[in-house]
């Protein structure tokens, strides 16, 4: 994630896109990826038989083009899907300098921008007047670096095991007491004392500080207890859904409630999936790579694939029977592996999403060789797709605005 934060940083035409979208009606967001056709190359560097990108290119579609024809307008149209694989993930190491050395390859006889590193997606809500934003596009249509795609996208939903646990264990159904609003506990932070903290998000719960309750109480009113007190909780900075959210100017919010547990015996892990022993930095967090999760709906160990970098982006919530949105930067994007087609709305397929309603909080982990790092937590979520919080985005908080010093 760490190379889309330092391209932006060097790209004042990209900051000023951000910055005109963020001020028209039905933006919902901005977000980044490495384009399929840098990634198709990448995976020629790694795999092809030489080093040289001529080479590499050609070796692979001698079944489509021939040496002579390489400046056909068809050249471009070659299926690089055939080469790219989507379950081929990129080495979260690359810099920036690495992609720079990727376009001054490129032959002088192509369009550089055919071979554009990057993806940028103006995500707008389902109805937004479309028209307002393609003049971004006529403006911008031909960069060398990135390209832009205006793309509608549902408004997203909040996403909030229902036995009781014990010992505690991350991914496991809770409530205030109360309240019928549920959540799921994420996993578990301590101080240097010893003091246990559960993780979970603040729109779960609905006062400042409240009694903590597992099973939540919408799912087990006979057999639910009391597991601790909110000890800290973000408090959000709304706006009405036509503010603008540009990620040079918002402070980004934060959706977190740390839960002080009380005598109760916790278990560093996340249910259904194992043990935490590690945090994965932002910068260990890239494109393709492959997480799990477990929450209160999904009840299950679930793999998903991290998408792009939502760079700034509008996440709803219900205040006193009135939506607000609250705008957040650096959100990280999940997608299914393989997405189940389950009907269609308009003309877009409908898919199973990824997170359900009352997963809110559940923790995203990658499975490594030496275990589970805990990657981000979850806070909301579309049709198709969902989107957490970076773990370092949430400790930074921590440190910044709480006395605890905290650590898995």
């Amino acid at each position: 994630m760490q190379v889309f934060l330092d391209f932006i940083e060097e790209n004042p035409k990209l900051r000023n896109i951000f910055e005109q979208v963020s001020t028209i009606e039905g933006h919902q967001g901005n977000i980044i990826y490495l384009s399929s056709v840098f990634l198709a190359f990448q995976y020629l560097t790694e795999t092809g038989k030489s080093d040289d990108f001529i080479d590499n290119f050609f070796y692979s579609h001698h079944r489509y083009v021939k040496w002579g024809i390489r400046s056909d307008p068809h050249f471009l149209s070659l299926p690089l899907s055939d080469i790219y694989s989507s379950s081929h993930i990129y080495d979260s190491k690359i810099e920036l300098s690495d992609i720079r050395k990727f376009q001054m390859r490129i032959p002088e006889n192509l369009d550089k921008s055919d071979f554009s590193p990057f993806e940028v997606i103006i995500s707008i809500f389902n109805d937004a007047e479309k028209k307002s934003f393609e003049r971004i596009l006529k403006e911008y249509s031909k960069d060398n670096d990135f390209t832009i795609v205006i793309e509608k996208r549902n408004r997203n939903v909040l996403l909030n095991s229902k036995k009781s646990h014990d010992p505690l264990i991350g991914g496991i159904s809770i409530s205030e007491d109360k309240s019928n609003v549920f959540g799921t506990l994420g996993g578990f932070l301590k101080d240097k004392n010893g003091e246990i903290f559960g993780v979970t998000c603040a729109h779960v719960f609905k006062s400042g500080k409240p009694s903590v309750l597992q099973p939540a109480l919408y799912d087990s009113q006979q057999k639910t207890r009391k597991i601790g007190d909110v000890a800290f909780c973000s408090e959000f900075m709304f706006s009405d859904l036509t503010a603008s959210c540009n990620p040079q100017t918002s402070q980004g919010n934060m959706d977190l409630a740390l839960i002080k547990i009380k005598d109760e015996e916790c278990e560093f892990g996340i249910h259904k999936l194992g043990k935490v022993s590690g945090m994965k930095e932002f910068n260990q967090i890239y494109q393709g790579m492959n997480v799990e999760f477990n929450g209160r709906s999904t009840n299950k160990r679930k793999q998903l694939v991290i998408g792009g970098l939502c760079v700034s982006y509008k996440v709803v919530y219900e205040v006193n029977s009135k939506l607000q949105y609250a705008c957040f930067t650096n959100l990280i994007e999940l997608r299914n592996k393989s997405p189940k087609k389950i009907g269609f709305l308009g003309n877009y397929y409908i898919t199973k999403p990824p997170a359900k309603d009352g997963d809110s909080g559940a923790w995203i982990c990658s499975n490594d060789s030496k275990g589970y790092n805990w990657c981000g937590m979850l806070i909301s979520g579309d049709l198709d797709r969902a989107y957490f919080l970076p773990s370092e985005d949430i400790m930074n908080w921590v440190t910044k605005n709480t006395n605890l010093v905290l650590d898995l």
